[in-house]
């Protein structure tokens, strides 16, 4: 990830996902909603982004803190469920959405 982000650095290539009125741009790390910058974490924005990256796909806990956290990675399932809890209530409910008995998936447009 960080090899892609050096070379769309040096391409000048920016990565924009467009969820609803929320707006993620990879390349600066940045999140807006509605045009108003938020705050987040380097984990809620790595998760965010990366199911950005992949919308509509449902993903479990486990693949998340696999993708998002690393293997190594100690800490338990509810750790996503806490930052997409996070997510949820800087960004409002409808951007990232529970697949009931499955996992997450982003929410919203494409």
């Amino acid at each position: 990830m960080a090899r892609l982000r050096a070379v769309s650095r040096r391409l000048n290539l920016r990565e924009v996902h467009e969820v609803g009125e929320v707006s993620i741009d990879v390349s600066a790390a940045e999140v807006k909603r509605d045009g108003v910058r938020v705050d987040l974490t380097r984990r809620e924005f790595d998760l965010l982004a990366f199911m950005a990256a992949n919308p509509g796909r449902v993903f479990s806990r486990g693949a998340l803190l696999d993708k998002v956290w690393g293997l190594d990675f100690p800490g338990g399932e509810r750790t996503v469920d806490q930052h997409v809890a996070q997510l949820r209530s800087r960004l409002g409910d409808g951007i990232v959405e529970t697949a009931r008995g499955r996992g997450y998936r982003i929410g919203g447009g494409g």
